[in-house]
């Protein structure tokens, strides 16, 4: 399976960071229209949420680390999405 690395800095905090990858507002304001039941999020895309990607938060701990695994739509066989959050001066 191949793995793709991307370091982004962001000029916000892990508190911040963290709520933007975990909560329903968080994934709404930075991606697109989230719904979240229990550990699984549905991600609307197009008119109406026509197309619909259902992820699995796998594990967290806040302000640290948040991964993912898609186990309904298009990526559902590209394994996991995981974000190790840091804070850098």
């Amino acid at each position: 399976m191949h793995s793709i690395l991307l370091k982004v800095k962001i000029n916000t905090t892990p508190e911040q960071l963290y709520g933007a990858l975990t909560t329903e507002p968080g994934l709404s304001n930075w991606w697109t229209k989230a719904e979240m039941d229990n550990e699984k999020t549905h991600f609307l895309f197009g008119p109406e949420g026509s197309h619909r990607v259902t992820m699995q938060r796998l594990a967290s701990e806040p302000c640290k680390e948040v991964r993912w695994q898609c186990i309904d739509g298009p990526w559902a066989d590209k394994g996991e999405f995981s974000f190790s959050l840091e804070q850098v001066e």
